[in-house]
């Protein structure tokens, strides 16, 4: 299954596992990371947020998180992020451009991430003042957009002629076709 790790994007999650794995490669994409390996055997995540993440070397030579435990408080933690505290992280002019983004996304037909990153980095949209960067932090800032239509790549087109019968592959795919 997939779930969105607050300032990192999509990742792999499993809810009955007591633990999930993240990729370095990932991670340094979004966070800058940090080791200094002859202090201590802990990799760092500067987050978005301003907060750092320490991942302790295990036994099994994975680096893991423990969320610190508060014997005063609540124990079960939340990675959540709201758009008004990424937004903090942004400049005016930077939120627009990612706004811009996002609506250029939705009139271009919604294509796939990366199929839209391309799209501006190879300036296949002429005069478009919207870059990837832009892009990228319109997905910092609202997260991957839910589409309105899930099932879009299911939908069959109905087949139109001039001056034919129009009719629904998906219902007929043998019929002849007759005039009308």
């Amino acid at each position: 299954m997939l779930g969105d790790f607050p300032n990192l994007g999509e990742v792999w999650y499993n809810s009955k596992s007591i633990a999930n794995i993240l990729s370095l490669a990932d991670v340094r994409r979004v966070c800058r990371v940090t080791m200094d390996s002859s202090r201590e055997p802990a990799l760092h995540v500067h987050r978005l947020d301003g907060t750092v993440m320490k991942f302790i070397k295990h036994e099994s030579g994975l680096y893991v998180y423990a969320p610190p435990v508060s014997h005063s408080g609540p124990t079960d933690y939340t990675m959540l992020s709201t758009v008004a505290e990424q937004k903090k992280l942004f400049s005016c002019r930077e939120i627009q451009a990612a706004d811009d983004a996002r609506a250029l996304y939705r009139k271009i037909g919604r294509p796939d991430e990366a199929e839209f990153q391309s799209i501006l980095s190879q300036n296949l949209i002429r005069n478009c003042p919207i870059t990837p960067r832009d892009a990228k932090r319109a997905l910092v800032i609202y997260a991957r957009p839910r589409h309105c239509c899930p099932q879009r790549e299911n939908h069959t087109i109905a087949s139109c002629t001039p001056g034919t019968n129009v009719r629904n592959r998906a219902t007929s795919p043998t019929s002849p076709r007759t005039s009308p």
